[in-house]
């Protein structure tokens, strides 16, 4: 999975390991998914662990200036909807030699050519400062998690995430069925059904924008959060949906902060219009009558 990714990498990353085995000052961004934030305390065994304000440039670039290595804990695309401001954290690369790691469990196989992501798609290829995890459940349609590590000493780096970051991981290995899964879905992403799929995942999402109102309008991300803010609505919210035939996520703490509840949307390729207008008149009703 991408959270048995995140726990076999994360650690190494603190302890040194891929930065010239001086521990890095770990800097996590506050939207970063749960299963990042989950193991800061183990990163705290092996280096300095800060939290910053989500997508905060200012002040990652005052600790850059300030601290020999840093590296930035984010998504490319979060869970709670919006992005990371890929283009602006490559330059504080370039200038300062950041550290990137990534979870890009939903831009993988949603964006950029044969599926590589948001993150990849900007970069054009991974550097030896930047480290992606990412899950195969979601986009890719299979079962399991993977890592992207850079060029440099690939072989070196690859004898230590499966040497030391096995462990974390509790013996997990993928089944002969997701195995093949994975095989297929790969094969689809080379294929010339991708770029259909993704235009049509576009469509969806525009649609959706255009009868649902939520902080992400516009953006082309397949994730839409709806800020509800009081747990127990929250759930009221998606239980009442769920009766309607309609499946969402809803997000409360310890995932996101106390009284800023809300549900996670999910735009399909394989969606009809006529169910996501359907799922709006829903979801607008029961706002208005919590108004």
């Amino acid at each position: 999975s991408c959270a048995a990714a995140a726990a076999a990498s994360l650690p190494l990353l603190a302890s040194g390991a891929l930065t010239d085995d001086v521990a890095p000052l770990m800097v996590f961004d506050k939207n970063a998914h749960f299963c990042l934030n989950l193991m800061k305390p183990i990163c705290a065994d092996e280096a300095e662990v800060v939290t910053l304000r989500h997508n905060d440039l200012e002040a990652l670039e005052d600790l850059c200036k300030t601290r020999p290595r840093v590296a930035y804990v984010a998504d490319g695309v979060y869970s709670t909807g919006g992005q990371a401001p890929v283009r602006e954290l490559l330059q504080l690369q370039d200038k300062y030699g950041l550290f990137l790691f990534f979870d890009e469990a939903h831009g993988f196989s949603t964006l950029g050519r044969h599926g590589r992501g948001l993150v990849l798609e900007e970069m054009g290829a991974i550097n030896d400062r930047t480290l992606i995890v990412t899950s195969l459940n979601k986009g890719f349609g299979a079962s399991g998690g993977a890592i992207f590590l850079g060029p440099r000493h690939n072989h070196q780096r690859h004898n230590l995430a499966t040497r030391f970051g096995g462990p974390i991981t509790w013996s997990q290995r993928i089944n002969t069925a997701g195995l093949g899964a994975i095989i297929a879905s790969a094969a689809i992403h080379r294929s010339d059904a991708l770029p259909q799929l993704q235009n049509r995942l576009q469509d969806n999402v525009r649609y959706f924008d255009e009868l649902i109102e939520s902080d992400s309008r516009g953006d082309g991300l397949p994730i839409r959060f709806i800020s509800i803010g009081s747990e127990d609505n929250t759930i009221f919210f998606a239980k009442s949906l769920l009766e309607q035939g309609f499946y969402t996520s809803p997000i409360f703490f310890p995932v996101i902060a106390k009284g800023r509840a809300g549900l996670r949307i999910m735009i399909r390729a394989n969606l009809r219009q006529e169910d996501i207008r359907r799922f709006a008149t829903s979801l607008n009703q029961l706002k208005a009558d919590h108004e």
